[in-house]
C-alpha cells in the first residue's frame, strides 16, 4: 500500500522539481535574498551567505554557512559535514544529504533522505528511503512518512512515523508513535517514553528497551481489497500535500524574501492583534463574500473574495508552520 504511494510520488517528483527550477531560474529579483542555480551549484566551504539562500540545479552542493534560512531544489543535494546553516532548510530533491549542522528546522521531500549531522529543532519529510545515520543528532522532534525509515543516532524529541518497513536502532528522548507492515527494534535501541504502533501483528521489542508501555493497535479488519483504495489514496494524498507544500513555501520564500521572518515576528511581539485580526478575517471574509454573491455585480468580487480567503488561508497555514 505504501510502496504503490511511494511509487505515484517517485513518478511526479521529478515534474515538481522541474517546475520549481524554472519558477526559481526566471523569478523576478525582489528585497534582499542570495540566489544560485545552475546545472551544478554550490557554496563553497569557508564562504558566508549573510542572508537567506536559494539554490536549484541538478546537483548541488553546501559546504560554507547560510546566515539565514535555506531553500534548495535539486536532483542531488548535499549539505557537507562543515556547512552550517543558522536557520531552517526547506528541501525538495531526488537525493537529499545532510552531514553539517542545522540550527532550524528541516522540512524535506525526496526520493532518499538521509541526515548524519545535526538539526537543533525538528525534521519533517517524506520520501521513499529515510535514514537518520549512527552519529546524527535531532534536538527536536522527528515526523516521517516513507516506504523505508532507519532511525539510528539521537532524538531527544517524540517519534511519529509511517513506513512500510521500520526499524529503531538509536535513542529517543520521548514517545514513539509508529505505523508500518514491519517493524524492527534493535536491541541497542532506547525509547523514554512509550512505544505505540500501528501493525496487524504483534512486532517483538526486546527487553530494557522502552522505559514506558508498549502498546500495539490493530488496524481495523476490513478486507484488504477494500482496505488498499482509501489507504493508497490517503497516502497519496498526504506526501503530494506535503511535498507541494514544501514547493510553494520555496516560491514564496524565493519571490518574497523575508515573509516568513517577518510573520513570525509579528506573531512574536504583537500575538493577541495578530490572533485577533485572524479571526475576524477567519469569520467575516466568507459572510461577505457569500452576501456579494447573492447580486449579480457583486458575484465577480464574491468569487475573487473566497480565492484569496482560500489562497490566504493556506499561506497563513504555511507560514504557520515555519514559525
Amino acid at each position: 500500500m505504501v510502496a504503490s504511494a511511494l511509487a505515484v510520488i517517485r513518478i511526479r517528483l521529478p515534474i515538481l522539481l522541474g517546475l520549481l527550477g524554472l519558477a526559481l531560474v526566471w523569478a523576478t529579483p525582489v528585497l534582499a535574498i542570495e540566489r544560485r542555480s545552475g546545472p551544478s551549484v554550490s557554496l563553497p566551504a569557508g564562504e558566508t551567505v549573510n542572508d537567506d539562500l536559494a539554490i536549484a540545479g541538478d546537483t548541488v552542493t553546501i559546504g560554507g554557512r547560510v546566515a539565514g534560512d535555506l531553500y534548495v531544489a535539486g536532483g542531488t543535494v548535499t549539505i557537507l559535514p562543515g556547512a552550517r546553516i543558522d536557520g531552517d532548510v526547506l528541501a525538495a530533491g531526488s537525493s537529499i544529504v545532510i552531514d553539517g549542522v542545522v540550527d532550524g528546522n528541516v522540512r524535506a521531500a525526496g526520493a532518499l533522505l538521509q541526515v548524519n549531522g545535526t538539526v537543533a529543532r525538528n525534521i519533517t519529510v517524506a520520501g521513499a528511503h529515510l535514514t537518520l545515520g549512527p552519529n546524527a543528532v535531532v534536538r527536536g522532534n522527528w515526523l516521517s512518512g516513507g516506504e523505508n525509515t532507519f532511525l539510528q543516532g539521537t532524538i531527544d524529541g517524540k517519534v511519529t512515523a509511517a513506513s512500510e518497513w521500520l526499524q529503531l536502532a538509536g535513542r529517543i528522548g520521548r514517545d514513539a508513535e509508529v505505523a508500518g507492515e514491519r517493524l524492527l527494534v534493535q536491541p541497542a535501541a532506547r525509547i523514554g517514553g512509550n512505544l505505540t504502533y500501528v501493525s496487524d501483528s504483534e512486532q517483538p521489542v526486546p527487553a530494557g528497551v522502552v522505559q514506558g508501555q508498549v502498546q500495539r493497535i490493530a488496524p481495523p479488519e476490513l478486507p484488504r481489497e477494500e482496505r488498499r483504495g482509501p489507504d493508497v489514496v490517503g497516502a497519496v494524498f498526504g506526501l503530494i500535500l506535503l511535498g507541494g507544500s514544501i514547493i510553494v513555501g520555496l516560491l514564496v520564500a524565493w519571490l518574497f524574501p523575508g515573509f516568513f521572518s517577518a510573520a513570525q515576528t509579528v506573531l512574536e511581539r504583537r500575538a493577541p492583534l495578530a490572533f485577533a485580526a485572524g479571526l475576524v478575517t477567519l469569520i467575516v471574509v466568507p459572510v461577505l463574500a457569500i452576501v456579494l454573491m447573492v447580486t449579480v455585480l457583486g458575484l465577480p468580487l464574491g468569487l475573487l473574495g473566497l480565492g484569496a480567503y482560500i489562497a490566504g488561508w493556506y499561506i497563513g497555514w504555511l507560514t504557520a508552520a515555519t514559525a
